[in-house]
């Protein structure tokens, strides 16, 4: 996810570059913005689909050629796995961790009312 970011960035900064230096100009009844946004649209469907042939090299359909159902869990198992909330509970749990003021390694403590 963070290199298709750092990809979106590159493009938007160099069509940017080449708008301001007059390479991008108005097409038909296209603005220069307009122009440029189309560029951008472009370059997304080049890099999708050679990120399309990556994945074909790195997720490869040949284990599944023979057949054999090998290591599938029953189908009311793999049901209940997937509705079970434990890493709904993990993910937000880890997510709140960094939103929870702390100072240094330690979690603040919220002093106590005298009653």
């Amino acid at each position: 996810y963070q290199r298709r970011v750092h990809g979106t960035t590159f493009q938007t900064v160099l069509v940017g570059f080449l708008k301001r230096d007059g390479v991008i100009a108005p097409v038909r009844h296209w603005t220069i913005d307009e122009s440029a946004v189309g560029w951008k649209d472009l370059l997304v469907c080049v890099e999708m689909l050679g990120l399309a042939v990556a994945h074909l090299v790195a997720f490869s359909y040949v284990p599944y050629l023979s057949g054999e159902r090998v290591g599938l869990l029953p189908k009311a198992a793999s049901l209940k796995h997937s509705l079970a909330l434990d890493d709904l509970h993990y993910d937000v749990r880890g997510a709140l961790m960094w939103w929870r003021p702390t100072w240094g390694d330690q979690p603040l403590q919220e002093e106590e009312e005298d009653a």
